[in-house]
């Protein structure tokens, strides 16, 4: 089941947003929770004050008092990973979305050209990202989102998992066995025992793969050109 949210303070265009994207998740038979509202201070503060977590929000930047670019930065503090697709007569404004590692935005001017192939999109991101994996480690049991996870690591005879804010020692799994397992998902080891989620790159200098973190990782000599074409493939799919 996906939990999405729509912030859109212009009940016309709500209305005609809101039946769009029930309308695709029905033709793809998915569960889902669509949520609305018309401020960005009631949106936050449902994210904020509970223990909902949207899979992705659809925000309009000029929404009255609290901005969609306000509301964003504050949900983005507590939830690292939801997907946000930004709605806009501003085209200037455009550029600022993206500090919020942004997945996509909509201009209103062009809605109804831009909106089908932007949840086309997300759908395929969705069903990626979404998908859950268990993993047990030494204070018990987590659940991870396969977006969640930035990339794993082998250190001694440990295997860490590392979110953005995060680290796990997990006992349950190899390194072999999360790239047999996450091989065809987005995750490719650059170096042995460093196996990373390709959606988290930034880009390529020299022989280290910087992340949207800030990390730089560094790349096997003998990886590196099998590294860049599959990394570049996947900036295209994206």
């Amino acid at each position: 089941m996906y939990i999405i949210a729509i912030c859109e303070d212009d009940p016309i265009f709500l209305n005609a947003l809101k039946p769009i994207i029930e309308s695709r998740l029905r033709k793809l038979n998915t569960e889902y929770i669509l949520d609305c509202f018309e401020d960005g201070e009631s949106l936050v503060s449902e994210v904020v004050n509970s223990d909902v977590r949207y899979d992705a929000i659809f925000f309009d930047i000029a929404l009255s008092g609290m901005s969609g670019i306000e509301a964003a930065k504050k949900i983005r503090e507590v939830d690292e990973s939801s997907l946000f697709i930004f709605i806009t007569s501003l085209n200037d404004k455009v550029y600022q979305v993206f500090q919020f590692d942004t997945f996509h935005f909509i201009r209103k001017s062009y809605f109804e050209k831009e909106i089908k192939p932007v949840l086309d999109l997300l759908m395929k991101r969705l069903n990626r990202d979404c998908e859950r994996f268990n993993f047990r480690t030494e204070n018990g049991e987590i659940t991870l989102r396969l977006n969640e996870i930035v990339y794993f690591e082998r250190e001694n005879r440990n295997v860490i998992v590392h979110t953005k804010n995060h680290s796990y020692i997990i006992t349950n799994r190899s390194i072999k066995d999360l790239r047999l397992e996450l091989g065809d998902k987005g995750f490719f080891e650059i170096y042995r025992g460093t196996l990373v989620n390709l959606s988290y790159g930034r880009y390529i200098k020299d022989s280290a793969f910087v992340l949207t973190t800030g990390k730089k990782l560094p790349i096997s000599r003998r990886k590196l050109p099998e590294f860049k074409e599959i990394f570049f493939d996947n900036l295209q799919k994206v």
